[in-house]
């Protein structure tokens, strides 16, 4: 992080350095090259699109903060700036694409929480299309349910982060 702050002049406040142990390999663990590979702290810039000095990535991942009602996949009106933010870098750069990820907490079944992690990616991929004129071609929605949590769901608030959207864009620059 002390990279990017003196690199890039980017406030300590709004970096984040996250480690996801075993629970998000990117390589088989069965390699020493795979080991290597999982091996690796992801730098989280809150807000990202307002950084000018940073070279464009490969892929972008975007935690929007978005809270979902527990069962609900209704987009709340005070979360639309959210994902503003993808659809305005999404046409300003319209080479890129996005994987909308949704996810839940662990109430309710299995099947059921696929079902509502994907209907909530789906009203994303809806929102963007509809609302930025983002063609549907660039965007995929994919529900997760509760595979992959970012809290523990034995509080409230555990859960209440679980229910979230990620999107991960593709950045494909044309040199």
């Amino acid at each position: 992080m002390k990279y990017l702050v003196d690199t890039f002049g980017i406030a300590p406040a709004r970096l984040k350095a996250v480690g996801y142990g075993d629970s998000r390999p990117v390589a088989s663990n069965s390699t020493d090259a795979g080991k290597q590979a999982n091996r690796r702290i992801e730098a989280i810039i809150d807000c990202a699109f307002d950084v000018q000095k940073v070279p464009p990535p490969d892929r972008l991942c975007v935690g929007l903060n978005m809270e979902f009602d527990s069962g609900k996949a209704d987009i709340k009106p005070q979360y639309r700036d959210e994902i503003a933010k993808v659809g305005e870098f999404m046409k300003q750069n319209p080479t890129t694409t996005a994987l909308i990820e949704g996810h839940t907490d662990n109430v309710g079944g299995f099947d059921a929480n696929m079902k509502l992690s994907q209907q909530r990616a789906e009203n994303v991929v809806d929102y963007l299309v509809k609302n930025f004129g983002i063609d549907k071609s660039r965007l995929e929605a994919k529900g997760f349910g509760y595979t992959r949590r970012i809290a523990y769901n034995s509080t409230p608030e555990g859960r209440q982060k679980n229910r979230r959207i990620n999107a991960i864009i593709d950045c494909i620059i044309k040199k």
